[in-house]
């Protein structure tokens, strides 16, 4: 039987992993591979493992490509639940990884906004709200009065 909030623990695992090596994405993609596509969370780790196929990637120009795969997994995950707050995140996380130079970092505030609105009410595990909430605020793209909000879960 599938239960998403222990596979969760194991998605957000192995993304984490894969994001570090890329041999890791195979573990990623296999604990996707079966899941139902019609729920928001495992649409959205669908779209992280096409940026991370990106990320590794060495062409620019399949870089973009898994980019583009990652955004159209993100826009189907957020149009079917708007504020899954693991959805946002791992779009920001994606997001925040993509060059300055290359204007693709669409969503930034507006996910940040939402993940600081949506952490305090949210029914995510306490060391994930937390793990956010560093994530956010090591990433450089929050103000100070946002920092002081996101450190009330630290």
């Amino acid at each position: 039987m599938f239960q998403l909030p222990k596979m969760n623990q194991e998605f957000r695992k192995a993304y984490k992993e894969a994001s570090k090596k890329e041999s890791h994405i195979k573990i990623l993609e296999k604990l996707i591979q079966n899941q139902p596509t019609q729920n928001a969370t495992i649409l959205a780790y669908k779209g992280a493992v096409a940026a991370l196929r990106g990320n590794y990637s060495f062409l620019p120009t399949v870089k973009l490509a898994h980019f583009w795969e990652a955004n159209s997994f993100f826009e189907k995950a957020l149009a079917s639940e708007p504020e899954n707050l693991e959805a946002i995140f791992l779009r920001f996380t994606v997001e925040c990884g993509v060059p300055s130079l290359m204007s693709y970092a669409l969503h930034l505030q507006e996910d940040k906004k939402k993940i600081i609105k949506l952490l305090p009410t949210s029914s995510l595990d306490e060391d994930f709200k937390k793990a956010i909430a560093q994530y956010l605020i090591d990433s450089g793209k929050c103000t100070s009065s946002e920092k002081k909000e996101l450190e009330k879960f630290l």
